[in-house]
């Protein structure tokens, strides 16, 4: 059934610069992806921000409890990537601290030398770029479940929760606009289609992960027009 089932698994092995590479790699590999005209170029888009899955790892990696036996696991459905760590935040830590940027480390060579490797770039900030960069891509935002030995990290996935089929209609009704014009920007969404701009603008980043529709431009000046397939 749709959203229980992983549809990918791998196992990591080696020294942990290379699980990190390995899983990072892997999991791009399994997401979707669409282009956007920007200027003369066209730039390949990833359906989540590949920065979200990157902090995830990381944080996986260098704050895990490794006093506790167990894999850290990765587990990609049609609807999320779902990341499972053994151990509890260490410290008064909780999902809302994360996103003002506290920080306990409980793993210090560890965070060390990554940090000298260049993975990290500041102390406390890979929370806040994970929800900076949902937010900033118009997606639902991830979710931090801390449970009684283990944190789960759920990121959802746009171009299954938001498609036409299974969602609801504003997906098609969005594409029906288009048999009357060109391109669209997210405001002429928004008015057409009385939707809020989160929502309209999840429902036009599904669209463009599936490949109905392609952006043009940047920021407030981006438009959107249909793909022929």
């Amino acid at each position: 059934m749709s959203g229980r089932n992983a549809i990918a698994t791998i196992d990591c092995t080696g020294t942990l610069f290379e699980q990190f590479e390995t899983a990072y790699n892997f999991v791009l590999s399994r997401l979707n992806r669409s282009f956007s005209i920007r200027g003369p170029k066209r730039q390949e888009q990833l359906e989540i921000p590949s920065e979200a899955i990157r902090e995830v790892l990381l944080n996986a990696i260098i704050h895990r409890n490794y006093h506790i036996s167990g894999p850290t696991k990765i587990s990609i459905y049609n609807n999320r990537l779902e990341f499972f760590n053994p151990g509890v935040f260490l410290g008064p830590l909780d999902g809302h601290s994360l996103k003002l940027g506290l920080t306990y480390i409980r793993n210090n060579a560890i965070c060390k030398v990554f940090r000298e490797a260049g993975y990290i770039e500041k102390l406390g900030s890979g929370f806040i770029t994970l929800f900076n960069s949902y937010e900033q891509k118009g997606l639902r935002p991830p979710e931090v479940i801390e449970g009684e030995n283990f944190i789960k990290c759920v990121l959802p996935r746009p171009a299954f929760s938001d498609s036409p089929v299974d969602v609801d209609d504003d997906a098609k009704k969005i594409l029906a606009l288009f048999e009357v014009v060109e391109d669209l920007s997210i405001s002429d969404v928004m008015k057409s289609l009385h939707l809020s701009r989160p929502t309209a603008g999840r429902r036009l980043v599904g669209l463009v992960a599936q490949g109905f529709l392609e952006s043009v431009g940047q920021g407030k000046m981006t438009r959107y027009r249909k793909v022929n397939r």
